[in-house]
Order: structure tokens, then C-alpha cells, then sequence
């Protein structure tokens, strides 16, 4: 499960903090599980994040935090391991293909500066 946030406060330590802190305990039963938790914001805040709920508030609980995409109400992300008969998607757009799993063995923070739009296949 991936949690979309638009974020329009600014990079304020203070209130990144305080939305971490947020996030971290309304997510506990899903991390508590082992899985990751994966953030993808549309403003640059996903380093921050990730920095904040990495060294912070839960070390070692492995954190996906992605930034510069403008997803809209239906839209859908894809994040996990790439598939070895996967095709490129036509029209330039950026594909990242992610390991929750791998960021659970060594958590790092992403970001990603570049929107992504659907297309019709």
C-alpha cells in the first residue's frame, strides 16, 4: 500500500516532523507486519521524510518516499520488483521499478523528480 499526500506547507522541518509522526503511528499495524512504508508526495519533500522516519522515529522499518508526482483520484502506482519479461512503457515516461523488500534490508529514501502521467495502452 502506497499513501499519496499533496503537500503544499513547505519543506518546514517542524511540520514534516509532525506529519511523520502522524503517518508513523497511523501506520503502525501495517509496519508492525513487516511491510514497508511507501509515501509519494508531489511537493520535494520525500528526502526529508524519509530522513526524518529513518533515523528518527523507526530505524530499520524500511521506507519507500518518493516525490514530483501528481497523482489524481483513480490513479495507481506500481511499486515492487521488476519483472523479468517486463516491456518499456512508450511516450518517455520515467518507470521506477522499486524493492519494498530490499529497502526493508537496507532503508533509503527516494526521490523522484519527475511526473508521471497515464496512458491508455
Amino acid at each position: 500500500m502506497a499513501l499519496a499526500i499533496r503537500w503544499e506547507l513547505g519543506p518546514a522541518y517542524p511540520l514534516i516532523r509532525t506529519l511523520a509522526e502522524g503517518l508513523v503511528g497511523a501506520m503502525k499495524g501495517h509496519t508492525d507486519q513487516g511491510q514497508p512504508l511507501v509515501l509519494v508526495f508531489d511537493a520535494d519533500i520525500a528526502k526529508l521524510m524519509g530522513n526524518i522516519i529513518e533515523r528518527e522515529l523507526i530505524p530499520g522499518a524500511g521506507i519507500i518516499s518518493i516525490d514530483g508526482i501528481d497523482l489524481k483520484d483513480f490513479d495507481f502506482i506500481d511499486i515492487g520488483q521488476e519483472l523479468p519479461d517486463a516491456k518499456g512503457c512508450t511516450g518517455g515516461n520515467q518507470v521506477a521499478h522499486l524493492s519494498p523488500y530490499r529497502a526493508r534490508s537496507r532503508p533509503s529514501s527516494i526521490a523522484l523528480k519527475r511526473s508521471v502521467s497515464a496512458e491508455s495502452a
